[in-house]
């Protein structure tokens, strides 16, 4: 009987120490995100010749993960830099990105005044996980990981 018990002792010990490592080793795997960036941004002063700048640039949504990813909302902010002059805001609703993929989607603005600067703050909106934002500087990706 004594042998027993020291038998089942020692197995309940050892899966223990077993489900603490593999929950260690769980926990501390990471998490696979999806990058954010804006790239080929271009400020056309003067274009056309009315005292206006056109904004064009890129909005890229990266997908290194090996399963596909949905975002509700992605809003994406353009100001100035100095002043925090809005100049526009972009809307995606219900995007998904397939796995492996990148999505690229071209943007074009109008904006009153002559500007050669331009700052981005992007924003993730997704059903039952917190808002999450993030400042953009082009040709830089930020990492997003859904909840």
């Amino acid at each position: 009987m004594g042998r027993r018990l020291v038998l089942l002792s020692l197995m309940m010990a050892g899966a223990v120490v077993l489900s603490v490592l593999a929950g260690t080793f769980l926990l501390r795997q990471p998490r696979e995100g999806v990058e954010i960036l804006v790239q080929d941004v271009a400020m056309l002063p003067n274009v056309p010749e009315d005292g206006m700048t056109e904004l064009h640039f890129f909005l890229v949504v990266r997908n290194p993960t090996s399963s596909s990813r949905y975002i509700e909302t992605i809003v994406l902010v353009a100001r100035h830099p100095d002043d925090g002059t809005l100049f526009d805001t972009y809307t995606h609703q219900e995007v998904r990105v397939s796995a492996s993929q990148n999505l690229q989607i071209s943007e074009v603005s109008a904006i009153d005044g002559l500007y050669s600067e331009v700052s981005f703050r992007v924003k993730i909106l997704n059903p039952g996980v917190p808002a999450w934002e993030s400042p953009l500087t082009p040709d830089a990706p930020v990492s997003w990981y859904p909840g």
